[in-house]
């Protein structure tokens, strides 16, 4: 079957070709789309025939290329098991043959991930299939062979309030080359089977169950099993909006860098400046604004303290990373209103383990940049600051007093070291505001 311009809807065949072009045909049908647009002799060839290859009837060098008998069609004009020819009439420029089996196969894998329904024989699937990726060719997102997977890792500890919307944010940004890594650690409610429930449902989603560990331990297992190029993270108690892969993979194309984060001194960064930004508080210290190339991590884990534990993550990595790119902080990372949250709790357990996080991140540093320590002291001064004025309004039971004073009596000691060694040659006017808040917490 041939399919022209009074025999089908160019816009109908457009959409087919932004549907093929996810998967790695749409370099070969661009051609054809250039070549409609181009006005090639008003033959725009789409060509669904059997195993042996006819021309449609076109003429190519002046001959009559026989026409082969043709398989009944469907209402797309695609055939059950045919091979796709791409001709330009009047151009002996090249001819793609693309089997139809693995154009098969690639929507079957593409519905899978995106409806509960699958099967090529389905057609209005394979149509809503194809108009999706046309939308979001539209935007400037079509997925190729050459787009990077990207791992999405959620730790998962008794969310089942909350894991179904984190979920279902994830599965339907606009970036689709994406897998979803569940990681359950130790969850005594609902949420081990809610895991489950979406990886039987969908192909790109897998679920690690694990002894409770922590959320470190949970962090380093999915990092263990991520088969992406590129690692993002979600909190299980919060949700993404649908652009917010795209948004980072945006940047990763654009700059081709190893890292891409969130900050206010927007650009792209070698070594050591990226890291120096990031001690002196300019680039954000949560993992959850980090877009970053999969091998920076080897060798790398997450350190099992209490607290802070993504934000000396971030530390090593940006010590690592050969380039990175800071963009301005994007819309759509929303966090949930959970109560067992541990910013909410009011208890000091886990505060008590920041000093030795602090203490990590000061030794790191001596370690591998020496000449950046005033920078660290600055970025542990400030972090000090923040645990301080906390803890000092928490309203403990009187048992928990002789902890607080001596947690209290610790941050001090980071603070003053800080003070007394600045990073002068590297500080703004708005660091020395930060300067004056962090005196004010300890004094005031």
């Amino acid at each position: 079957m041939v399919l022209r311009n009074g025999g089908g809807s160019i816009g109908d065949l457009q959409r087919v070709h932004h549907g093929l072009a996810q998967f790695g045909v749409g370099q070969a049908l661009s051609k054809a789309a250039t070549a409609h647009r181009a006005g090639a002799g008003g033959a725009f060839g789409f060509f669904c025939e059997g195993r042996r290859h006819g021309w449609g009837g076109d003429k190519r060098n002046g001959k009559q290329h026989p026409q082969q008998k043709r398989q009944p069609s469907n209402r797309f004009g695609i055939h059950e098991n045919p091979s796709l020819i791409y001709n330009r009439a009047h151009s002996g420029a090249a001819i793609l043959v693309v089997t139809a089996h693995a154009v098969w196969l690639c929507l079957n894998q593409y519905a899978r991930n995106h409806s509960n329904t699958v099967g090529y024989a389905q057609q209005p699937l394979f149509w809503r299939c194809c108009e999706r990726m046309a939308e979001e060719k539209g935007r400037g997102r079509t997925m190729s062979r050459n787009t990077p997977l990207v791992s999405v890792i959620v730790p998962v500890y008794n969310s089942s309030a909350y894991v179904r919307t984190c979920c279902d944010s994830v599965l339907q940004q606009s970036y689709t080359n994406l897998e979803l890594v569940l990681v359950d650690d130790g969850s005594t409610d609902e949420s081990p089977a809610i895991c489950d429930e979406y990886a039987k449902r969908y192909g790109n989603v897998r679920v690690v169950h694990q002894p409770n560990g922590g959320e470190s331990a949970a962090r380093n297992t999915g990092l263990s099993v991520a088969k992406g190029e590129y690692i993002m993270w979600v909190d299980s108690d919060d949700w993404i909006g649908p652009d917010w892969i795209a948004s980072y993979m945006d940047h990763v194309a654009n700059q081709a860098v190893d890292v891409v984060v969130a900050g206010r001194v927007t650009g792209r960064y070698g070594y050591p400046q990226a890291l120096i930004q990031y001690l002196l508080n300019h680039i954000e210290h949560t993992i959850w604004i980090s877009c970053v190339r999969r091998d920076v991590f080897d060798g790398l884990s997450f350190s099992n303290h209490t607290i802070g534990c993504d934000a000396l993550m971030l530390t090593k990595l940006l010590a690592k990373a050969h380039s990175t790119y800071v963009m301005p902080r994007p819309e759509g990372y929303h966090y949930m209103d959970n109560e067992e949250s541990v910013t909410r709790v009011h208890n000091i357990g886990t505060r008590m383990g920041w000093p030795a996080r602090a203490q990590d991140e000061l030794d790191f540093i001596a370690h591998t940049a020496p000449e950046l320590m005033s920078c660290a002291r600055f970025d542990v001064m400030r972090g000090a600051g923040v645990i301080y004025r906390n803890v000092r309004a928490l309203p403990l039971p009187p048992e928990e007093k002789g902890r607080k004073k001596a947690l209290l009596k610790q941050l001090r000691r980071f603070i003053i070291d800080g003070l007394t060694h600045l990073p002068v040659r590297y500080m703004s006017f708005k660091d020395y505001k930060q300067v004056v808040l962090t005196i004010r917490d300890m004094w005031f």
